[in-house]
């Protein structure tokens, strides 16, 4: 039981960690688009 605790809790760490990663990904590319767009538009 407690080893099922420890492995649940382990892996919505790591699935926490990898959407903050794809959310920080993602609002990156956003904002690089947003700003070449700007750039080009002048």
């Amino acid at each position: 039981m407690f080893f099922m605790k420890n492995f649940c809790f382990h892996t919505s760490i790591q699935y926490n960690a990898y959407v903050s990663h794809m959310f920080d990904w993602l609002l990156d590319g956003y904002l690089l688009n947003v700003k070449g767009r700007l750039l080009s538009h002048g």
